[in-house]
């Protein structure tokens, strides 16, 4: 069963603007995301930069590796634990080489195949979100699921160049919920603001086709009216010229005394009132009683034939 048009068009009218709201809260979601995402690193990153630059230990990523160097890195860095959602901090030298971690276990252990690790030797702050499955995250394992990886390079503050790079590790729950909030919050958004749109337009839509729907009906009842008004002022102006006609040929009758005349007057008259193309009369003549014929007329394309 074929849907009428303004149910079709509101129809098509709901699909649109569902898949306008749907676009939208992918768009919108994605680029909140990122941008929660890039807050977060960025943040770390020039937080542990201002640490390393108020500690002034640019000078332990060159220096000797003693106890005293290592009871340094404790002092000035172990405190960035106690920041939320940190669990891990590790000190890279620009070889690949822990310098210093909270795990005492890590110092001095090597992992040079580390991808994002070699991005911030090369001066890029790099972020990996992992689930603790390489070789370099024996120690970490059972912290949770998920942990946050960020790679900040440090950087001279006279030459501008790398000189080793600080690893936060944060767990990724309390971001994730943050993440998650704020996707509801834009999907509640984009689909309220949907429907809305959508019972905005649909009494809009209603009034405007109720309105054509009237127009429709007006022109077409004033066109019959036009037809039945021509047909009526056509039917009247053959009836005029029927009753002129008519007195026409009464005044002829009542006015000759020629029976001839009379009797041509009346086929003439026959012929034009009843449309006809051939008209003839006849009359009983008293004195045979037979039938003759007296007058005879037809159209101008038939001719008479008695």
């Amino acid at each position: 069963m074929k849907l009428p048009l303004v149910n079709r068009f509101l129809v098509l009218s709901f699909l649109c603007i569902l898949a306008l709201a749907v676009g939208m809260g992918f768009a919108l979601s994605s680029v909140a995301t990122r941008a929660a995402l890039e807050w977060e690193w960025e943040n770390t990153a020039a937080f542990t930069r201002r640490q390393m630059e108020l500690s002034d230990l640019d000078a332990l990523f060159a220096g000797p590796r003693g106890q005293e160097t290592q009871e340094r890195w404790r002092t000035e860095v172990s405190h960035m634990l106690r920041l939320p959602g940190v669990v891990r901090i590790k000190v890279w030298d620009r070889e690949a080489t822990v310098l210093w971690s909270d795990e005492a276990k890590l110092m001095g252990q090597r992992f040079p195949e580390n991808e994002e690790l070699q991005a911030a030797l090369a001066g890029k702050v790099a972020v990996e979100i992992s689930k603790l499955t390489k070789h370099e995250h024996a120690y970490e394992r059972g912290r949770s699921e998920l942990l946050a990886e960020v790679y900040v390079p440090i950087l001279s503050k006279e030459t501008g160049k790398v000189l080793g790079v600080v690893e936060v590790y944060k767990t990724h729950d309390r971001l994730a919920a943050t993440i998650r909030w704020g996707r509801i919050i834009i999907w509640t958004i984009s689909l309220a603001g949907g429907v809305a749109l959508y019972l905005v337009l649909l009494p809009l839509v209603r009034q405007v086709y109720g309105r054509e729907v009237r127009e429709a009906t007006l022109r077409a009842y004033t066109g019959r009216l036009e037809h039945e008004a021509t047909e009526r002022t056509r039917e009247l102006h053959k009836q005029t010229e029927r009753l002129a006609q008519l007195n026409a040929l009464a005044q002829t009758v009542t006015a000759s005394l020629d029976t001839q005349r009379v009797f041509e007057a009346v086929v003439q008259g026959a012929l034009q009132l009843l449309h006809v193309t051939l008209a003839r009369l006849w009359v009983i003549k008293p004195s045979t009683g037979h039938i003759v014929l007296v007058a005879s007329a037809s159209s101008p394309d038939r001719p008479i034939s008695l």
